[in-house]
């Protein structure tokens, strides 16, 4: 992570939060993505950064678009993870997640990815896992689910412009 961001000329500031602070009607994986967002904007504020970048990619917002459509949740729910929402940037969502890591390995940097991505107790990873296997039938299913997400949040922002304009 060093490398990368020497590479890139940003900061690395470490964070964690003390896993009694995680607990929410949301339950635990609601209030660790409030948490995490929580330190982002406390670094940006204190760093005073305009824009916070996250590396969420297709596979992101496909395994949150299937995730709730199964849930149920509407045209809202399913335009997912926005790429821009206040200061929080999404730069690398129309990449996918194995090209971008094929890519750091020729380029030699190196990455993180979180252990808690595989454990099943959670139902966004097992929406992942089942997803991995809906791509064995549809190899394109990522890429369709998320171009979904992004008509949904085009949707939901031209049903918000015409609503402002009466």
């Amino acid at each position: 992570a060093r490398i990368t961001t020497d590479l890139l000329a940003v900061p690395l500031i470490p964070g964690s939060s003390p896993p009694d602070d995680l607990v929410s009607a949301g339950g635990p994986e609601a209030e660790a993505r409030a948490a995490r967002y929580r330190f982002l904007k406390s670094v940006a504020t204190e760093c005073s950064a305009k824009w916070i970048a996250v590396g969420h990619t297709v596979d992101d917002r496909a395994v949150t678009v299937l995730m709730r459509a199964l849930q149920g949740r509407g045209v809202s729910g399913l335009a997912g993870m926005h790429a821009k929402r206040g200061c929080i940037i999404r730069p690398l969502e129309a990449l996918r997640r194995d090209d971008l890591r094929s890519w750091l390995r020729a380029e030699q940097l190196s990455y993180r990815s979180d252990s808690q991505n595989d454990d099943q107790r959670f139902i966004r990873n097992r929406v992942r896992r089942l997803l991995g296997e809906i791509e064995r039938s549809f190899p394109a299913a990522s890429t369709r689910l998320a171009n979904l997400g992004r008509q949904a949040e085009e949707t939901q922002a031209f049903v918000a412009a015409q609503a402002a304009e009466r």
